[in-house]
């Protein structure tokens, strides 16, 4: 279909996802995804697929490109979350790179809380998830514990937080 139609979006999207996941293409996958992103900019999946890419390619690059592909994670998450602000999804795999990316390339804490109160009130189940996250970042084990019991209470039929409970438990040998 790329090759009969080079304007089909939606054709290169899924070309992309393909050479990225099966055959492990990273360069093509990303041939493919930035077009499919220039060629319909509104589509929220696009630009948070491109951005797991890039960050795909951040892990097998020289440290000085890993900075480059760094803030082009950011750059695909924000506009995913732009242009789907109630994704659970698009917002948490933002706050995780705020807690993981250095501050040089935008990695903020503070950041991360902002999103995560955003999250709170779309979705206080996954809210209390992503502030349990921030709390095991910031090693305050009595944060964290509190803040899976408050997304277990949001929704119990939920085994995330439960889950995530009984590894907080085991590694404080509870």
């Amino acid at each position: 279909i790329v090759r009969r139609d080079g304007g089909d979006a939606e054709a290169r999207f899924h070309l992309g996802r393909l050479l990225m996941g099966h055959f492990k293409d990273l360069d093509a996958a990303e041939e493919q995804l930035e077009k499919a992103v220039e060629l319909t900019d509104r589509n929220a999946e696009y630009h948070f697929t491109l951005g797991n890419l890039y960050g795909a390619q951040a892990q097998v690059v020289s440290v000085f490109s890993k900075m480059s592909y760094a803030g082009k994670v950011k750059t695909e998450f924000l506009r995913a979350v732009e242009l789907d602000p109630g994704s659970t999804q698009y917002r948490t795999a933002l706050i995780e790179y705020y807690l993981r990316a250095p501050g040089i390339v935008g990695g903020s804490v503070e950041k991360a809380r902002e999103h995560a109160g955003e999250l709170l009130k779309r979705s206080p189940y996954d809210g209390h998830l992503a502030l349990a996250r921030i709390a095991a970042y910031e090693e305050d084990q009595k944060l964290t514990e509190q803040e899976y019991r408050n997304a277990s209470k949001q929704n119990p039929s939920r085994w995330q937080a439960y889950h995530r409970l009984g590894y907080l438990y085991l590694n404080q040998q509870r």
